[in-house]
Formats: C-alpha cells, sequence, structure tokens
C-alpha cells in the first residue's frame, strides 16, 4: 500500500479527526490554565473540590477559582488554597484561616470537628492564594475521569465516588 492511500484511509476513518480534536483540546484546555494562572497570580488558578470538609459554602465537584495573595493580605476568615507539606496527597486543600500569626497560619475545614496536623503550621510558600468564586459542579467531571482511571483511589473504574455532604 502506497503511504498516500494509507494518509487517505486514515482521514476517511476518522481517526484523524477524533486525534484532531483531542490535541486541539488539551492544548487549549492547558493554554487557558497557563493564561488564567498568570492573570490570578498563581500557579493553580482552578481547583476541584473533592471533599465535604468546606460544606455547605464549597460542595464535592465545585470549581474554586484561585486569586494568588500575599501572605500579609491574608486574613482570618479568607478561605486558601494550600499545599500541604505533611500530606503525601498532591490534591491542594481548600480551608479557613482560623489563626495568623506574623510567620505562618491555622487553618479548619468549616465542616470538620478538629484540626489535623497540616492544618497547624502553614507558611506562606504553601499558599496558592485565596478563594475567589466557584462554579458550582463543574469540576464533577473531572473526579468522574479520575475514578475511571483509578486516580481517587485504589480501585480503578469506580462510577462516583464522590460523598455526599448533604448526609455528613
Amino acid at each position: 500500500m502506497e503511504p498516500e492511500e494509507t494518509w487517505r484511509d486514515i482521514r476517511e476513518s476518522g481517526v484523524f479527526d477524533e486525534f484532531y480534536f483531542l490535541a486541539i483540546a488539551l492544548i487549549l484546555a492547558f493554554g487557558i490554565i497557563q493564561t488564567t494562572g498568570a492573570i490570578m497570580d498563581t500557579d493553580k488558578p482552578v481547583v476541584t473540590v473533592v471533599s465535604c470538609s468546606m460544606y455547605p459554602q464549597y460542595d464535592v465537584g465545585d470549581v474554586i477559582v484561585v486569586q494568588g495573595e500575599e501572605f500579609d493580605d491574608i486574613e482570618e476568615g479568607d478561605v486558601i488554597v494550600y499545599d500541604a507539606e505533611s500530606e503525601e496527597s498532591e490534591i491542594p486543600i481548600i480551608h479557613r484561616v482560623t489563626v495568623k500569626r506574623e510567620n505562618s497560619l491555622e487553618t479548619q475545614g468549616d465542616n470538620t470537628r478538629g484540626q489535623h496536623e497540616f492544618e497547624k503550621n502553614i507558611t506562606a510558600d504553601q499558599i496558592y492564594g485565596k478563594s475567589a468564586f466557584k462554579i458550582p459542579k463543574v469540576g464533577l467531571v473531572k473526579i468522574l475521569a479520575m475514578d475511571l482511571v483509578g486516580f481517587s483511589g485504589d480501585r480503578p473504574l469506580v462510577l462516583d465516588s464522590t460523598p455526599d455532604c448533604y448526609r455528613v
């Protein structure tokens, strides 16, 4: 078979169109994230809520848009997004500031009974910024995709491992 015929077969089968669409979608998604990060002055401009710790203000599947913020401008009562240094998870934490000190702060989820150890000494280098606004439930698509490929737990192909915050 000639290379020209093979290329024509691929084009006619629709495989090329599907690959092309996927490539363009990925390029646009990463470009939008990078552009949004530059505009919002943060490395994590959008974060998906994956637990009930901030319910009812933020529910599982809500997407939080994060505004980068200087440590000095963060106040008690603000909802911030940060990495927990002691946690092995790469999922950012979205919690409310309960105590602010000169060089660190403490947080706690609105819907949690106590404070975790990783919430007791958060420094400026861990903080991505403050919650600017939320987009309800859009992140459920991401959570479902993570479930299907097995990134949300120890079992792949779980259909909907999202907790029901109404009953927590």
